[in-house]
């Protein structure tokens, strides 16, 4: 049995047994496996989730099935392409196509997005998150295009974010620039260590030197808002250059800062490597103190990857927080995940699948799962916490009842275990308990999706790659 099979496969429901018994449980289980450092999973899983044969877009965008009291929409786009595939990366990508492949993409992305014009010329979008896959291996001003295109062609805020995700080895600032006055306001750059040595170990084409190139240009190009992602638990990776790392993050001070730790899958290159990596001790060591100094140099802390200074917004995973206050996410591209009313839905992996629909005028969604009222009350609950926080006015007002009426015992259980602290308005993660705010959010399953995800053999260690951003 995998790592999150364990966690999830809870012999008994928490909604039979006593506050004791339930602390018992959770105390065995919460320490015994290091993929409690946290993994991104959308709620139902997508185990749960069965192929869609769906028409036409009026088919999914019925705002009518959703509680919306307000316009507002997001939007993500996903490009698949890099310069090479890093040995870690779970994501849809592509490595040393050319430029004419990439635009072509770029122009079936396009034609992807006019499909869904009519159905969301209500919607105003809030924030664009470009990912990948590497954005900016796109020529510039085939990137610039794709975002005019979409400026053009749908609503948006007057504040809307737009983010670009950038590897140091692709921008310069004369790039950034031009990226800059087209719109885009926001740059994730995708660092992960500052370490030469340990950045060839995981094939990344760029050097810590290129890094801080990197942040200077965009800094120079007019970005006021940047991102950087950090990883540990890398190959030969230690305490003392993982301490490296983040004193360079302090004395640059981005706007957000991203800490992931490496999870392994079978399609990742890293897979089955004989390397040296740091145990789950130290992994869970590096993230305390990068935790540390982030909060130490005025960092708030969003949920447990995300890391914020000076009232900036990290949307780097957007969708969760679309998925609880109903804010709908479209999503563009191979593998790319939306969430319409009460149905996430994500488009084929397969690049070659989806170019060939869009080329035949289909739409390119493979599978999508339909939120049941009473599994509204669970999706709340489970990506709430996975945003550290449940708002429980919002579920009262939403469900007629609080949280504590469905999981009073549970939640007693983690408060008793100093997981949760819980007032009249809100449920929120404490600081230890955010450390394992994944494994948390799973133990809010219903029993339903329990145990269809059980029965479809609930596994990470997919043969495919997951996605953009699921």
């Amino acid at each position: 049995m995998g790592a999150i099979e364990q966690q999830i496969n809870v012999s008994k429901s928490y909604h039979s047994m006593d506050v004791n018994d339930i602390k018992a449980d959770i105390q065995q289980r919460l320490f015994q496996e290091e993929e409690t450092l946290g993994i991104e999973i959308p709620y139902p899983p997508m185990e749960v989730w069965e192929d869609a044969k769906i028409q036409s877009p009026e088919e999914i965008w019925d705002f009518s099935k959703g509680r919306y009291d307000h316009d507002k929409a997001h939007l993500y786009i996903h490009l698949p392409f890099c310069v090479s595939v890093c040995d870690y990366c779970i994501f849809v990508t592509t490595g040393g196509k050319s430029a004419v492949e990439a635009r072509r993409y770029a122009d079936l992305v396009k034609k992807e997005a006019s499909t869904y014009k009519d159905v969301m010329r209500s919607r105003r979008f809030d924030s664009v998150y470009f990912g990948g896959g590497t954005p900016t291996y796109l020529r510039t001003d085939d990137l610039a295009d794709l975002l005019k295109f979409l400026l053009d062609n749908f609503n948006f805020t007057e504040d809307v974010e737009i983010t670009i995700e950038a590897s140091p080895d692709t921008v310069n600032y004369e790039k950034l620039s031009t990226l800059r006055n087209f719109g885009a306001n926001r740059l994730s750059i995708g660092v992960q260590t500052f370490n030469d040595t340990i950045l060839k170990n995981i094939n990344r084409r760029h050097n810590g030197e290129k890094s801080i190139n990197a942040f200077n240009a965009a800094r120079k190009a007019g970005f006021e808002n940047i991102n950087m992602d950090l990883m540990y638990g890398l190959p030969n990776q230690t305490m003392d250059t993982w301490q490296k790392d983040m004193d360079i993050v302090a004395k640059l001070l981005p706007e957000t800062v991203t800490l992931y730790a490496l999870t392994f899958r079978r399609h990742s290159k890293i897979y089955g490597k004989d390397l040296v990596y740091p145990s789950s001790k130290i992994k869970m060591e590096m993230y305390e103190y990068g935790r540390n100094i982030l909060l130490e140099n005025g960092y708030s802390q969003l949920n447990r990857n995300f890391f914020t200074r000076g009232g900036f917004r990290n949307n780097n995973f957007c969708y969760q927080d679309n998925c609880l206050h109903s804010y709908p996410l479209l999503g563009l591209g191979a593998s790319a995940f939306s969430y319409a009313p009460l149905l996430p839905y994500c488009n084929t992996p397969d690049i070659e699948a989806y170019s060939n629909a869009i080329d035949k005028d289909f739409l390119p969604i493979a599978r999508g799962v339909f939120i049941s009222p009473e599994e509204e009350k669970y999706h709340y609950m489970v990506l709430g916490l996975k945003l550290a926080a449940v708002d429980k006015t919002g579920f009262k007002k939403q469900f007629g009842m609080v949280p504590e009426e469905m999981f009073g015992n549970l939640l007693q259980a983690l408060k008793e275990l100093r997981m949760v602290g819980i007032s009249d308005t809100t449920i929120r993660l404490t600081p230890d308990g955010i450390k394992y705010a994944d494994f948390i959010s799973r133990l809010f399953y219903s029993d339903e999706i329990r145990n269809k995800a059980m029965k479809a053999g609930f596994n990470r260690d997919k043969k495919s790659p997951e996605g953009g951003r699921v």
